[in-house]
């Protein structure tokens, strides 16, 4: 099975005295669609985009072999690559960056103003791991 790691805080366990002096914000933040979350999020589609992600095998077997399929909202075109993952043993990481595009008068059709909803996953035959996605066009 494939695992994304996230890690949340609770508030009331931060300590906050003062600013990291050695932290500088970047001129040029990450997009928010490009985090390493397993959900995928494009709020404002406007051509081709593309997103990285990064996973680790947590499943009990040591190999495994994981296809790439998709849902994506009508006139959205979504590929993986690669678009199959090969993995050795448990822990292992891999990444793969997904293409995400519209596709022409069909998109715009549809997605006019608001959000169309999806899905891409990995399956490897015995775990099927199916993360949300949501495109809004620009």
């Amino acid at each position: 099975m494939l695992h994304t790691k996230t890690t949340f805080v609770p508030l009331q366990d931060r300590k906050i005295d003062k600013p990291e002096p050695k932290f500088k914000c970047p001129e040029n933040p990450p997009s928010p669609s490009n985090l390493n979350y397993p959900s995928l999020a494009i709020p404002k589609l406007n051509g081709t985009v593309i997103v990285r992600r990064t996973v680790t095998n947590v499943g009990g077997y040591g190999k495994s072999v994981y296809f790439f399929s998709s849902k994506p909202p009508i006139g959205i075109s979504v590929k993986a690559t690669p678009s199959v993952l090969f993995f050795n043993h448990v822990g292992q990481k891999k990444s793969f960056t997904i293409k995400v595009k519209a596709r022409g008068g069909m998109a715009r059709k549809y997605l006019k103003n608001e959000y169309g909803f999806g899905w891409y996953s990995w399956n490897d035959g015995l775990h099927n791991v199916r993360s949300p996605m949501a495109i809004a066009l620009a």
